[in-house]
């Protein structure tokens, strides 16, 4: 009977990244010592200063590099596993040339307002942001939708330059209809989510993900 290989066992998981869970073509070490590919690395710091792994923070300077010694470790375990990764990742950023993805994070802000006979005692702001704050929303939205509850005056709230954003103070939570629509250029269709007021503590958000081709914008 023959043995397991015990080189492509550690291969498999030992140098795998926890962020895309593929091989570390290009291992980098944060500064609390954990692991990940070095482009997985620098693209969760651009919306995020913490490690991925135990949520550490990372100072806003801090640059990752790729650790050679452990990239040559990594090649001398399995040098065709090395090589096949490698390739993918290279038509992968090919690939990335020319497309992105532009992650969008909708939701609402909140916070209670202590005034005394005043039932509509919680103040709150539903919007429609992007993950990256350095990053130019009016750039990829032209108009945003938010269709409040019926009891609203006006309930359907457009907004058509930035902040994409609707205040006001009210006193219970309903489910909120909002429509992005795209700078006509970028050629993409309605994006349609529904976001349900929280009044917990600070808020709630969620994020999508939205294919850009980089070639059309302007």
């Amino acid at each position: 009977m023959e043995s397991e290989n015990p080189t492509t066992n550690a291969v498999s998981g030992d140098f795998d990244c926890g962020i895309c869970l593929f091989l570390m073509v290009e291992p980098s070490k944060t500064p609390c010592g954990h692991l990940f590919c070095l482009t997985c690395l620098e693209e969760v710091l651009i919306y995020k200063s913490s490690c991925p792994f135990c949520r550490a923070a990372i100072k806003s300077g801090f640059k990752p590099k790729l650790d050679v010694k452990l990239q040559e470790k990594i090649i001398a375990s399995n040098k065709d596993a090395f090589i096949q990764r490698k390739e993918e990742l290279k038509k992968l950023r090919y690939e990335n040339e020319k497309n992105f993805k532009l992650k969008i994070v909708y939701g609402n802000d909140h916070e209670v307002i202590n005034e005394p006979m005043d039932h509509n005692a919680h103040k709150w702001c539903a919007y429609v942001r992007l993950a990256n704050k350095n990053e130019d929303i009016a750039k990829y939205i032209s108009k945003v939708t938010f269709k409040l509850h019926p009891t609203f005056t006006n309930p359907k709230r457009v907004k058509t330059s930035p902040p994409f954003q609707v205040s006001c103070r009210g006193w219970g939570v309903f489910l909120i209809p909002i429509t992005i629509e795209w700078k006509e250029e970028l050629g993409l269709e309605n994006t349609e989510v529904k976001h349900f007021l929280s009044f917990d503590g600070n808020g709630d958000c969620r994020t999508l993900e939205v294919v850009v081709d980089k070639t059309l914008l302007k």
